[in-house]
């Protein structure tokens, strides 16, 4: 599910239009067609941003096309995490599950 997906599903399930949660977020009616619409994608400090301002967690409104999503208490990234955070957050489903599979017989 993209960002745009799931902004469009939050507000559904509130119950509001896409007026009324761009007020929230502080933007546009027409920014919120955009993103639902998958015409604009958004910066990760944006991401941040509307998932404080709807109580939501960034990992959950973020999708694959941004980068450094994992939040630490400091939220910072080593350069290994960085790197292996880069490499997965693109990966399909199955080869995702290969991977997990190899990791459990690393233990």
């Amino acid at each position: 599910m993209t960002f745009g997906d799931k902004l469009k599903k939050y507000r559904e399930e509130h119950g509001i239009s896409q007026e009324q949660l761009g007020a929230i977020l502080g933007t546009s009616k027409q920014v919120i067609s955009r993103y639902e619409k998958g015409q604009r994608s958004p910066q990760l400090d944006t991401v941040q941003n509307y998932a404080r301002k709807l109580g939501l967690p960034v990992v959950y409104l973020a999708d694959n096309s941004c980068d450094r999503i994992i939040e630490q208490e400091d939220n910072s990234l080593t350069p290994m995490q960085d790197a292996l955070w880069r490499r997965i957050s693109g990966m399909s489903d199955r080869k995702a599950e290969a991977l997990l599979e190899l990791l459990k017989h690393q233990e």
